[in-house]
């Protein structure tokens, strides 16, 4: 049929007044019935004309308003139950989006996917024992349900306490991945400071050490007081403060620490030999994940979610690093106003002596007492009991040819390290006894100024306590006097160990005076084993043990054999 024109022209504007078309605007179809008259089609009636559209009246408000009394049910726990017992496959994801495409999602092909249900099987073992299942993605998951002969596991109470319990472990999964979504590294990182920290006003924090730590880690960790924590932070931000917190694997520690040593490397070439900073030891980015440990540990505990299972990378055991007495005399003697160059000659002087006294009385009790940098800082001239909340504090007593040397007072906190008493012998017992004599004087003579200043043994220029930072600064800075690459303290105590042990001191008073068990000599110094145990031509001489009299049972240095600078 053909249609022209201005027919096509009424049936649009038809269509857009939204009236129908006359019968009469075109020819209405015939057919021939079966007595061979023709009819008109019966399927084409006369067209009436379209009632006028009026708008619908809303229906009358029969019943009262709604109203929910107490507090607002939470919609997303309940949505994510109702969804998984149908079938949908939400076990994935980790926003409301996909939990939509998911619901929307309809497999073309198979049957339509079930929720779980409690089924009956019996175990294959030799007693066949019917035991409750949940057929879950067509994988049979046992409950640990043993039902009797012919019994219905949908109605055995065993079966449906435990059938519901298994619902709410894998709802609970799904709702945390849901709610933890906002959540980054970074973010928990700032909680745990804001909860923890000691100098913060109003935080509740549970029984705390003297740092405002928790008294004990769960989690196996070491204690380590706040200060240190949020240190461990810093670098922890760096790398993850933007990973999400559901993201959090059990490799993640591991892949922090091959990620950090690899940052450090790359920062230690930059600098140049003459840099303050050393390579990084993989040790030290392992305590980082301790850090880490620790504080997703609480961050579960306190807002209700299941633990993150994090592997604790295995660092490679180094030999404890030590220094020749050469290079000891360097550091000792750019305290005292020389400076050095990387072959190790004397180029110079400066004026900062006072500054560098702490960091030259530290060096002088690592070596021969091995006191560790912490207790080294806050050692005074007489015995003190130790309160809790501080530091704990201990004395060196000079005099007498017999000076005691305690690293921490009575009352401290006990631990796995050893603090017994020791003797000061060598050249450390003069050299207390003059540093004695110098602070004592010049208390007196500020008189009633003096308060606590001249206090530690370890202090600044103007006598006071020394932090932990300025202590670690000072350190740099005499290293790079002397020409050398940054060192750690504890290996000057290594370096103490080492060459008295080489001079003839048996392994008994090395444990007495460096305040080390045995079995921590012997599994730490290997390259000592000989000195130790293999009889020796000469007995101890105590005279022997002063500073000068060491240099022969030291390897000599690689600047001092050659006369230039070892390779970078």
């Amino acid at each position: 049929m053909n249609w022209d024109d201005d027919e096509l022209a009424s049936t649009a504007a038809a269509r857009a007044a939204a009236v129908r078309r006359p019968v009469a605007d075109r020819k209405t179809p015939e057919r021939a019935d079966r007595h061979g008259a023709r009819t008109q089609d019966p399927r084409v009636s006369e067209l009436r004309p379209a009632k006028p559209r009026t708008e619908k009246e809303p229906p009358a408000n029969d019943f009262p308003e709604f109203r929910m009394r107490g507090p607002e049910p939470d919609w997303l726990p309940g949505m994510v139950r109702q969804l998984f017992l149908d079938g949908v496959q939400i076990e994935k994801a980790r926003t409301t989006a996909q939990i939509v495409a998911a619901m929307a999602f309809e497999p073309k092909l198979g049957r339509p996917t079930k929720g779980p249900r409690i089924v009956a099987r019996e175990k294959r073992s030799k007693d066949g024992r019917r035991v409750a299942y949940v057929m879950y993605r067509r994988r049979p998951i046992s409950l640990g349900v043993v039902l009797k002969p012919k019994e219905v596991a949908r109605k055995n109470p065993g079966a449906i306490a435990a059938y519901v319990r298994w619902v709410e472990e894998k709802c609970r999964a799904i709702t945390q991945r849901l709610l933890a979504r906002d959540w980054t590294l970074g973010g928990i990182f700032d909680w745990y400071i804001a909860r923890y920290d000691p100098k913060a006003a109003g935080n509740s924090e549970p029984e705390t050490t003297d740092d405002g730590e928790p008294e004990t880690t769960s989690e196996g960790t070491p204690q380590l007081p706040f200060a240190r924590r949020a240190g461990h932070i810093v670098s922890l931000r760096e790398l993850l403060g933007e990973l999400p917190f559901i993201d959090v694997k059990a490799s993640t520690a591991e892949r922090y620490v091959i990620d950090r040593c690899r940052t450090e490397i790359r920062r230690y070439k930059k600098t140049g030999p003459n840099g303050t900073r050393r390579r990084y030891m993989a040790s030290t980015a392992v305590r980082h994940t301790d850090t880490l440990v620790h504080v997703l540990t609480l961050f579960c505990d306190d807002h209700g979610y299941d633990h993150k299972v994090v592997r604790r990378p295995k660092a490679p055991k180094e030999e404890p690093r030590w220094l020749t007495w050469d290079q000891l005399l360097r550091l000792l003697r750019a305290c005292r106003g020389r400076v050095f160059d990387r072959a190790g000659k004397l180029v110079g002087r400066h004026d900062k002596r006072d500054r560098y006294v702490c960091i030259e009385r530290l060096l002088w009790l690592l070596f021969y007492g091995g006191v560790r940098e912490a207790n080294g800082r806050y050692l005074t001239y007489g015995q003190q009991t130790n309160k809790p909340g501080r530091k704990p504090r201990g004395h060196l007593n000079p005099g007498g040819g017999r000076g005691n040397l305690q690293r921490q007072g009575p009352g401290a906190r006990v631990t796995n390290k050893r603090r017994n008493t020791t003797t000061a012998f060598g050249s450390l017992e003069p050299l207390s006894v003059g540093w004695k004599q110098r602070d004592l004087a010049t208390r007196e003579a500020l008189g009633a100024e003096a308060g606590m200043r001249y206090v530690n043994i370890i202090h600044d220029e103007k006598g006071y306590e020394v932090s932990r930072g300025a202590m670690d600064t000072r350190l740099a800075e005499v290293c790079e006097l002397a020409g050398m690459d940054k060192i750690d303290s504890h290996s000057v105590k290594h370096t103490g160990v080492t060459i008295v042990s080489k001079a003839g001191m048996p392994l008994n008073l090395v444990e007495r005076n460096y305040s080390t068990s045995v079995l921590s000599l012997v599994m730490t110094y290997r390259h000592l084993h000989e000195h130790w145990f293999d009889p020796r031509p000469e007995p101890y001489d105590p005279d022997k043990m002063f500073f000068l009299a060491l240099r022969k049972h030291s390897p000599p240095s690689f600047e001092q054999v050659y006369g230039v600078a070892p390779p970078a």
